[in-house]
């Protein structure tokens, strides 16, 4: 399936990086504050721009360009939570959970893989596969089955990702391999991040 995380991740800490979260200090309120902004603005960009390449003409040149991720930006203010509903996309010029896994392997020869895969919902589709013991997932949710009304995970969604035969839909996952002179340097991903973090987490 396309996944949407990485170009996430992309704008994530591009929008992140100015900010010297590390002098705010580990989930403080002004740490929490600031990914929530960032992440808030990047959910948004992917409501409206980003669905299955094959189907659909994703802008990733343009949002995850540095000068469009500092304008996304330029209204974020520390200590003041933003509002979902009033936080848009972005413009881009010229432009027509807990059920997830994760696992970072890398063996003693340098190999290494990044797999992040998901059932979605508590058991998936709570259909099991007749001789195999494993369930479906339910990962249809991932679609938008109508444009501009949420998911199971309050995730709102555009066109872009609108259920269409033969299509694949959007996932958050971004599993991540880093290299350093070539050679695997950091293997890392997480189960994916609830796509509205603000509905969990609240500045003091």
């Amino acid at each position: 399936m396309p996944s949407s995380g990485g170009l996430l991740l992309t704008q994530m800490l591009k929008m992140t990086e100015p900010y010297n979260i590390a002098r705010m200090g580990f989930q403080t309120a002004a740490s929490v504050q600031l990914m929530i902004e960032v992440e808030r603005r990047a959910y948004a960009d992917r409501a409206k721009y980003m669905g299955d390449v094959d189907f659909y003409k994703v802008p990733v040149a343009e949002l995850s360009d540095n000068t469009y991720l500092k304008n996304r930006m330029k209204d974020y203010r520390p200590g003041e939570a933003g509002n979902s509903k009033t936080t848009v996309e972005g413009i881009v010029p010229g432009y027509e959970s807990e059920e997830t896994t994760h696992l970072s392997v890398i063996d003693n020869q340098g190999n290494a893989v990044s797999v992040t895969t998901t059932l979605n919902n508590n058991y998936g589709s709570k259909t099991v596969v007749a001789g195999a013991g494993f369930l479906l997932n339910d990962e249809m949710d991932d679609f938008s089955a109508k444009p501009g009304s949420p998911n199971l995970f309050g995730a709102v969604g555009g066109k872009a990702n609108a259920i269409e035969p033969g299509k694949r839909m959007l996932s958050s996952m971004a599993p991540t391999i880093v290299l350093k002179d070539k050679k695997p340097f950091l293997v890392v991903g997480t189960p994916e991040v609830p796509p509205f973090p603000h509905r969990y987490f609240k500045p003091s």
